[in-house]
């Protein structure tokens, strides 16, 4: 695969093109509304408060969900979920490590039907634009996924730090029936700041797709606020006095009820108080980028004519903790601060300001996308649409009264020395209820205890320790249909 610069690249593009090209154009007007996903890396739901942008055009201009779930708090599993519509046991993909990642992914099958195979299948254009799942390329260098028009992802380098970093990119050129993929160097010159490469080709890809007279899918996948959070060079002055929150779970005081695990934890020193207070403002600026670029595509959309007909979503991989019950900086836990997401959305329809409280969760993205356009999975998804919340608060009669959360062997490396161990668990809408290898187990009542500050598993009344213990034995084996029937059922309550 060749390597060039991207200076070099443009002008042998010229050459070979008379100085300009575009895609072939296609018959037809938009008649399916088009679909634009913006997805974070290990962004807490809480630091959207400090994206203004994004609060003013998609927060009050549409509709968020303040329940909304990942079922492994850990990037790959989760994005794999996204793309599928399943939870982690179905799509087989369990964790961040190389065998068990991209890899597996790609040797599956799984990569050949995804939401992107079927809103292609379905006439939409396709981009995906920045991070896809750990471990890609690996050995396929040249590697784009089915189901993509158009593809920008990075293959060398460290794109987490922002500079320095080559992307996979699709090129087009008249006189070359297919197209050609280059590997593109971007270097340390501010333009060549991740976020704001991936926005700009996001924008391009949008522009070319309405020209084309195509509903498009864009999927813009950024790698902030994920450490080490490198901002924008124009946005490292600000937020000088920032601090992180000190919630009631901020190092904790007393955990004693919790497993062993969290047990083992001490007290956080003065010196990792302000290790995270760093942090949290490293991660606060990183965002900077990301906001800006939520109104540039916004602003695009408007000035094309295209911002009534496009749905707008707006969410993360998972979570991360900083500091709450006594953790350092990480994710993987059961706890709120690493499953619980944030999820604005944007468009035809779309209830303005709404807040909607009902159970969702990274499984129901894939098909509400296929709803979106008309289309259907080409299998069985263990998610559901979720449109019906985004036009009536009061959404529909059945709904999940339970959404699974997991974490698998080998995925416990982060969060220094403390090492989560396995779990498998329920987020309902009033508990977390955690089943962990080591035969431990936690609930937390979420309308007493939002801080998940004291584990009730040992004052909880048994029928509902019974009921959740039932459910979660059902549904770690669940599949597609079955699984949303057991997510609707009732559960006792005390």
């Amino acid at each position: 695969m060749p390597w060039i610069p991207l200076p070099l690249l443009l002008l042998l593009l010229m050459l070979l093109a008379g100085g300009c090209w575009s895609s072939p154009a296609h018959a037809g007007a938009v008649a399916q509304p088009n679909i634009v996903l913006v997805l974070t890396d290990d962004m807490r739901r809480d630091d959207l408060e400090h994206m203004p942008l994004t609060q003013s055009l998609l927060v009050d201009r549409g509709t968020t969900f303040s329940s909304f779930i990942a079922n492994v708090p850990l990037c790959c599993p989760a994005r794999a979920t996204i793309l599928r519509g399943q939870y982690s046991h179905n799509t087989g993909i369990l964790t961040n490590e190389v065998a068990g990642a991209f890899d597996k992914f790609y040797r599956s099958g799984h990569e050949k039907q995804t939401i992107a195979t079927a809103l292609q299948a379905a006439g939409y254009a396709t981009g995906h634009f920045g991070k896809y799942l750990n471990g890609y390329p690996g050995k396929l260098g040249w590697h784009v996924p089915p189901g993509w028009s158009e593809w920008a992802a990075p293959i060398a380098g460290n794109a987490y730090r922002g500079f320095n970093y080559a992307l996979l990119e699709r090129i087009l050129l008249p006189s070359v029936p297919e197209p050609l993929y280059f590997g593109v160097y971007y270097g340390r010159a501010p333009e060549d700041y991740a976020t704001d490469v991936l926005v700009a080709k996001t924008r391009d890809f949008i522009v070319e797709s309405v020209g084309a007279q195509m509903p498009f899918f864009a999927f813009l996948s950024v790698f902030m606020p994920h450490n080490p959070a490198r901002p924008a060079p124009r946005h490292e002055h600000l937020f000088r006095e920032i601090g992180l929150p000190r919630r009631p779970s901020f190092d904790e005081a007393d955990v004693s009820d919790k497993p062993a695990y969290m047990r083992r934890l001490r007290p956080l020193s003065a010196a990792t108080e302000r290790k995270l207070d760093r942090l949290h403002r490293r991660r606060v600026l990183s965002l900077q980028a990301v906001d800006e670029g939520v109104a540039s595509l916004v602003s695009l959309l408007d000035d094309l004519g295209q911002l009534e007909s496009t749905y707008i979503f707006f969410t993360s991989d998972n979570g991360f903790h900083l500091g709450e019950h006594r953790m350092k900086p990480g994710k993987r836990s059961p706890y709120e601060e690493d499953i619980a997401l944030p999820l604005a959305v944007r468009g035809p329809g779309v209830l303005r300001g709404a807040r909607v409280e009902a159970l969702a969760g990274n499984t129901d993205l894939a098909p509400t996308f296929a709803a979106i356009a008309g289309s259907e999975l080409p299998y069985d998804p263990d998610g559901r649409s979720l449109l019906p919340w985004l036009s009536d608060p009061r959404g529909t009669e059945a709904w999940r009264q339970a959404f699974l959360i997991d974490l698998w062997a080998g995925t416990n490396k982060a969060n220094g020395k403390m090492r989560v161990p396995a779990y498998h668990g329920l987020r309902t809408p009033r508990h977390v209820y955690v089943e962990y290898a080591t035969g431990e187990r936690e609930l937390y009542d979420l309308g007493r205890d939002p801080n998940q500050l004291d584990n009730a598993i040992g004052s909880a009344a048994p029928d509902l320790l019974e009921g959740l213990a039932r459910r979660l034995a059902a549904l770690r084996d669940c599949r597609g249909q079955t699984c949303r029937d057991l997510e609707d059922r009732p559960l006792t309550t005390p």
